[in-house]
């Protein structure tokens, strides 16, 4: 085998390994997100007895729909690329 194609055969498997580690990434901001999102929904959190302070319900819904916008955004990212 020639050092082109050694060079050649060495880049698809280090753009084989970026992909699929991309491909972990949004799947996991994707379930982050999600698990935040169920957490705000199906647990009875206390009111704050600070005002100032946000209630713990809508944090984490907004925190979750971020992460997963995320998510969503890094896949539609990587599809692009591909």
């Amino acid at each position: 085998m020639s050092e082109k194609e050694h060079k050649k055969e060495s880049s698809d498997e280090q753009a084989a390994v970026i992909s699929q580690r991309l491909s972990l990434r949004w799947k996991v901001l994707q379930g982050v997100g999600a698990a935040l999102i169920a957490l705000s929904v199906m647990v009875e959190w206390p009111l704050p007895s600070d005002p100032s302070v946000p209630a713990t319900q809508s944090l984490l819904l907004v925190l979750g729909l971020l992460v997963f916008v995320a998510g969503l955004f890094a896949e539609r990212c990587r599809g692009f690329q591909a």
